[in-house]
């Protein structure tokens, strides 16, 4: 049995990919929601890794957008089930809340930041979100229905997750949102200048340390380009001080200090984290994913007998 790569099975959705692999034609294929249920049904090993994909939103700070107000964005972040949105809405094989913007995997040094640190768990909170949003109307003299727009890459996951925003906010805070779906490149633009409210978005890491995030978010070079990042000096100055942390303890305490001003000030809200699920022929050794930049690597993949 070959090792089957060809290039007319790349990109093929997943059910194509499981029925190529139940006829040897294919020796690995990616599942999905809709995949994972029949893969268990024969009977096969399921293997689980992390895409290196968190799902987040990112607010506009530019001054003079809504989403730039502090009591708005808690209002919304309250509002936010992110057990109902992971388990009734995204509903994909081993797909993880994270109530952090570091991946959970991150490492620093000789452990993950949060198995060292555990986040809090994210509670709605209906209540406390309508308090918060009756202030966001004092401070910005409001319409009775306010407009946001959420700006998404133009695929289901993200309409699917968009659609849930849209239902909350207007259920629970009377926000009217305006979803605008885009290519790639546009949603990249319009984040980048902070022309959306919000923009759904996920963070695939470029190396194996939180640094990457907090240089991201407060790097003043960064934040030049992406004009809608928070641009708050105390972001500036933990950036500065993780980047000067010696030793693992106190990198890890500069890390929390970080994560905590993206979670009292709702800079960023995290969502979830994908993982994906495939099977592969027993013969094959070898196979990774790596989730940093997310890509299967077949560089060691070898056959067995």
């Amino acid at each position: 049995m070959g090792f089957r790569t060809g290039t007319s099975y790349i990109g093929a959705e997943s059910k194509t990919q499981l029925n190529l692999f139940r006829s040897n034609d294919l020796s690995l294929a990616l599942l999905d929601r809709d995949t994972l249920q029949s893969a268990m049904d024969l009977g096969y090993r399921i293997r689980t890794f992390p895409t290196g994909h968190l799902y987040h939103i990112q607010f506009s700070h530019v001054p003079g957008m809504l989403s730039a107000n502090e009591n708005l964005r808690k209002a919304i972040s309250l509002v936010i089930d992110k057990d109902e949105l992971v388990d009734k809405i995204v509903a994909s094989p081993g797909t993880r809340i994270n109530d952090s913007m570091f991946h959970d995997w991150l490492s620093v040094g000789d452990t993950t930041y949060v198995g060292a640190r555990p986040p809090k768990k994210h509670r709605p909170d209906i209540t406390a979100a309508k308090e918060f949003m009756a202030l966001a109307r004092k401070e910005l003299n409001l319409p009775d229905r306010p407009r946001l727009t959420i700006t998404v890459n133009d695929s289901n996951l993200y309409r699917r997750v968009a659609e849930y925003l849209q239902s909350k906010l207007s259920q629970h805070l009377n926000i009217d949102v305006a979803i605008d779906p885009q290519i790639t490149q546009i949603m990249v633009k319009k984040w980048r200048e902070g022309e959306s409210d919000m923009v759904l978005t996920t963070w695939p890491v470029d190396v194996d340390d939180p640094m990457d995030q907090i240089s991201f978010m407060g790097d003043t070079s960064f934040r030049k380009i992406f004009k809608g990042l928070y641009a708050g000096d105390d972001m500036a100055n933990l950036f500065d001080k993780a980047r000067n942390a010696v030793g693992q303890e106190q990198r890890l305490n500069a890390v929390d200090e970080v994560h905590h001003l993206f979670e009292s000030k709702v800079t960023v809200i995290p969502l979830f984290e994908t993982y994906g699920a495939a099977v592969t022929n027993r013969k094959i050794k070898g196979f990774v994913w790596q989730p940093v930049r997310g890509y299967a690597d077949f560089r060691y993949v070898r056959i067995t007998d």
